[in-house]
């Protein structure tokens, strides 16, 4: 994606050179295959552009007046996915703000002007048994160093900077738990499917099960029953703020 870095939303000024870390960051989001999927749903759900909405041609504007449908209703469907993700990453609550930028806007504020990034600073403990009470009790996710008590200064700073490659992609890799454990995004494809079906063609779930258990060959068990059906359906309308009678067919 062709990211615009902001220096500010109110008014939107453009940042001429981000700076390194914010680049390196957004990388780490926007290539990250969960992330990547997190964006392609929420965008497709809401019929965004497949690179989102452009904000340069409103340079100069607030953001907050910009008459954008469905704002809000974005961020609460946002909402519902990003805090695990900041959780782990321990991240500023307000950077969901941020993410809302990147997921419907292909854009960023650049780290410079953006205050408080980790909400958390790098902590240490001195004895195993401290060190494991203190990584459970914190909140968030965490990567460790197993620092022997006899190592000087400078080989320290040596190994860390053979390791930190390696523990940089181990910490990519579990950048998330998986915000896509959720039902919804076990099914995605499926649930787009359903409603298609539902809404576009007027077929009724038995009809919709039929068909897709004919379609799998037989091979989808799941498919073959029309509550399973029911359930992707209604916890695909849920989550995009679409109450339902789960009892109509």
């Amino acid at each position: 994606m062709e990211i615009t870095y902001l220096k500010s939303l109110n008014p939107i000024e453009l940042v001429e050179k981000p700076t390194k870390e914010t680049i390196e960051l957004v990388a780490k989001l926007v290539n990250n295959p969960k992330f990547k999927e997190f964006i392609k749903l929420l965008r497709t759900a809401y019929k965004f552009p497949d690179n989102g909405l452009d904000l340069k041609p409103f340079v100069g504007k607030n953001f907050d007046d910009l008459p954008i449908e469905k704002a809000e209703t974005l961020k609460l469907s946002l909402n519902l996915f990003a805090g695990e993700l900041i959780t782990r990453m321990n991240l500023n609550p307000e950077f969901l703000n941020q993410l809302y930028l990147l997921v419907f806007f292909n854009s960023f504020i650049d780290l410079k002007y953006f205050e408080g990034l980790f909400s958390d600073k790098v902590d240490y403990a001195v004895t195993k048994k401290e060190s494991v009470c203190k990584i459970m009790d914190y909140k968030h996710e965490v990567a460790t160093f197993i620092i022997p008590y006899n190592i000087k200064y400078e080989e320290f700073k040596r190994q860390t900077r053979k390791l930190w490659n390696t523990m940089q992609d181990e910490m990519d890799e579990h950048l998330s738990t998986d915000p896509f454990k959720i039902k919804l995004h076990e099914n995605t494809e499926l649930a787009m499917k359903i409603t298609r079906l539902k809404e576009e063609e007027n077929m009724t779930f038995k009809q919709i099960t039929e068909k897709l258990y004919s379609e799998s060959d037989g091979k989808n068990e799941k498919l073959s029953k029309e509550e399973y059906i029911k359930d992707v359906y209604f916890d695909y309308k849920k989550l995009w703020n679409s109450p339902l009678d789960k009892q109509s067919s």
